[in-house]
């Protein structure tokens, strides 16, 4: 009996069919894991990070999506722009046998399973940040930008919580351990500190290891102005078990909101 293609690949140079067809098998047997056999997914590999950038951003405007926020530079993007999901990759983040490459490409299958509509990526502001544009508090374009890193943050919260229910959790704290580290100064400033929180959420779920316990405690105190924020972010998303992903993104809104007393 023919199988049915439920991940499909996409390559640019038939040097990549290789390293593809291993991706390919390896988020199949993710989708098995996270209890999504069969659920659609396609991969597009190219061979540098910077040829998957300029395609992706081609294909977006081709598409009329505004990259101005959407695209950040990740080694691994997901996206569902096209009306399903699409993973995007290149050749050099593919080495299956590195457990950081693993880490991300784990995660982008947790956005496949759980932001594969696009209603997950074209969010409006939420009502908190909404309101204050609307009593002249705050620039439109300084609260989509906020409301930009929170809305990554809490998909990234989602996508861990996830992993972490499902058992995959090795080199997500791998990833993680690496990632809280990566900041050794005070964050000064409110972007900057929302840049570190929305790792600080996606870092979360793993808390139970010893390691990135004692990580958050770290980048939370490197928050500054927002340390006592981000530890009230943590104890709502304790509580949010039963929230849509826009209600929890104003669940953080509103903390972020109140904290900052605007």
């Amino acid at each position: 009996m023919k199988r049915s293609v439920t991940v499909k690949t996409f390559v640019v140079q038939s040097d990549l069919e290789h390293p593809a067809s291993s991706v390919r098998t390896y988020v199949e047997g993710l989708l098995c894991q996270l209890g999504q056999r069969g659920h659609y997914v396609e991969v597009h590999m190219y061979p540098t990070r910077t040829a998957m950038k300029t395609a992706l951003l081609g294909e977006l405007e081709q598409l009329e999506i505004a990259t101005g926020l959407v695209v950040p530079d990740f080694a691994t993007f997901h996206e569902a722009f096209a009306g399903y999901p699409r993973i995007w990759i290149s050749s050099e983040d593919a080495d299956l046998d590195d457990p950081i490459s693993r880490a991300r490409l784990q995660h982008e299958v947790g956005h496949a399973v759980l932001h594969w509509e696009i209603s997950s990526y074209l969010l409006g502001l939420p009502p908190s940040l909404r309101a204050l544009v609307e009593a002249g508090k705050m620039s439109h374009g300084d609260a989509s930008a906020i409301s930009y890193m929170i809305s990554i943050g809490v998909k990234d919260y989602e996508v861990s919580r996830l992993l972490d229910r499902s058992g995959i959790r090795e080199d997500q704290e791998s990833f993680y351990l690496q990632e809280l580290g990566r900041t050794e100064q005070g964050t000064e400033g409110v972007l900057s500190a929302l840049n570190e929180l929305k790792v600080i959420v996606a870092a979360y779920p793993f808390r139970k290891e010893p390691g990135i316990a004692a990580a958050l405690e770290e980048a939370v105190r490197r928050l500054g102005v927002l340390s006592d924020v981000g530890r009230r972010i943590l104890s709502g998303l304790d509580e949010s078990d039963d929230l849509a992903l826009q209600e929890r993104i104003e669940l953080v809104s509103e903390t972020i909101v109140r904290g900052m007393g605007v």
